[in-house]
């Protein structure tokens, strides 16, 4: 692939991942104003248990697609790859679905859960099919049809958006609108992903070759698995202690508090091939630089505005009920902050071939992220703080996984012990700042607040080094080097 193509793809791919996100952002406010925060709090349960089976259900063959494809001797043995992946995962998937529908309704009463299974029943059958749409879709990335990818991708969310407001809104179907017509919306598409299966693959069942995916795609697990703790662990333990519906208004608070991460994502797909190429050479350490600087110098303004004007947004992005959530988002933007932080060092891991590395610092990161929701819920719930427990926790595993992700690589071995505690110092400065600043300024008015994040955009320009009029070079220097 020349490289012209594989910028187009890269934009393609990026505004295929993007559109979706924004999409469901800007659709809080019809969501809060029909659904209660008692509703979201069983989404948000139900998302999070389905988000784990999602991973288990395909165990990383995915992965073990992408990268064997083109390993293959012929088109007739790549036909029989996808259908034999796609084969297993379907058989795989409908044997998990069976089991956790028998014994999930047990479970529920075990643990006297504050959510029905009819959720969690219609949860599992929503999992099935996007499951299903996972190998489909892999087909059109390896051969390399960008647009039918993102066109395929945008067109199913979109239509389910349509389908659930009409639900919701016109047919007063409440929360069950939100479960059944994402199950409408993935029944229709599963003939669309089994008729691209149907032309490019040869359905068969190959154990032998499933055993060589599985040797490959399992030790990738506990990295995922660690991702999943993070995600799921705070939900799974708050529902032990606090109502589903501050659990709902949680959720809008991850949410508008984690917006950065769409342009985390939209950077890192610029970036990402910059840092690959440019690895190994004498530039690296200069283009490196350039790129963390003004990196991190966007993702911390926009995170500090997020922060200071959480409560604005609350209320122009979510309904009443909802409003007492934007205490929440300073600790979700700094999460935010330090993902974003991370996401440089991942692609150095990834030029490095670390990927080990990323798995240990995901799946250390997980556990100590569930060990401390697990002692920090249970106690600050006594003062009816349950919900900061889970936030600190996630402050502390995501920095902890930041460390150890830094200091595993090669090139921050070369700096020297003073380097490093002055970058963890300015990122420190950083995060107490965005913590801090907005409970400090709510009793402001928007515009003394606005006068104040200025201020502070001054500052970080003197902590980043930044020259603010020359913010257009970035664009200019990501093209040239892509080019070159």
């Amino acid at each position: 692939m020349n490289k012209l193509k594989l910028l187009k793809n890269t934009s393609i791919y990026s505004f295929g991942e993007i559109l979706p996100k924004f999409i469901s952002f800007f659709l809080l406010p019809l969501y809060t104003r029909f659904l209660t925060p008692h509703d979201y709090g069983i989404i948000s349960y139900t998302s999070s248990i389905v988000a784990f089976l999602f991973v288990v259900s395909l165990m990383s063959l995915n992965t073990y697609l992408l990268r064997d494809y083109f390993e293959q001797k012929n088109e007739l043995a790549q036909k029989r790859l996808i259908g034999n992946v796609f084969s297993f995962i379907i058989i795989f998937n409908l044997i998990l679905t069976a089991v956790a529908m028998v014994i999930g309704p047990f479970v529920v009463d075990a643990f006297h859960l504050q959510i029905e299974f009819k959720f969690f029943r219609l949860a599992l059958i929503n999992n099935f099919f996007n499951v299903c749409s996972v190998i489909p879709l892999i087909v059109y990335r390896v051969k390399e049809r960008a647009v039918s990818y993102v066109l395929l991708n945008i067109s199913r969310v979109f239509i389910e958006v349509l389908v659930v407001i009409y639900l919701i809104v016109s047919l007063k179907w409440g929360i069950l609108g939100k479960y059944y017509g994402t199950m409408f919306v993935y029944l229709f598409y599963f003939f669309i992903y089994f008729l691209i299966i149907y032309k490019n693959s040869i359905l068969n069942l190959n154990l032998k070759q499933i055993k060589s995916g599985l040797k490959f795609s399992l030790p990738l697990i506990p990295g995922v698995a660690g991702g999943m703790l993070i995600h799921i662990s705070d939900k799974v333990i708050l529902e032990r202690y606090i109502p589903l519906s501050e659990m709902g208004i949680y959720s809008i608070a991850v949410i508008l508090g984690s917006s950065i991460g769409i342009i985390t994502r939209s950077a890192y797909r610029a970036f990402e091939p910059v840092i690959f190429k440019e690895f190994g050479k004498d530039t690296f350490e200069t283009t490196l630089n350039f790129i963390k600087k003004y990196y991190q110098f966007v993702i911390v303004v926009i995170a500090t505005a997020i922060a200071v004007f959480s409560r604005e947004i609350f209320y122009v992005m979510a309904s009443e009920k909802f409003y007492e959530g934007y205490k929440y988002v300073p600790f979700v933007a700094v999460i935010s902050v330090i993902g974003a932080f991370q996401t440089i060092y991942g692609a150095i891991v990834i030029a490095e071939k670390k990927t080990m590395l990323i798995s240990k610092a995901t799946l250390g990161s997980g556990i100590v992220n569930l060990i401390l929701n697990i002692i920090l819920i249970s106690w600050l719930t006594k003062y009816g703080m349950g919900i900061y427990g889970a936030l600190i926790a996630s402050v502390i595993a995501s920095s902890i996984s930041f460390v150890i992700l830094y200091r595993g690589i090669s090139y921050s071995n070369k700096m020297i012990i003073r380097e490093f505690f002055s970058l963890i110092s300015m990122i420190f400065i950083v995060l107490f700042s965005i913590l801090i600043l907005p409970y400090q300024v709510n009793i402001l008015n928007s515009f003394f607040k606005l006068l104040l994040l200025s201020a502070y955009v001054v500052f970080l320009c003197y902590l980043f080094g930044i020259n603010i009029f020359k913010l257009a070079e970035i664009k200019k220097f990501l093209v040239k080097k892509i080019k070159t």
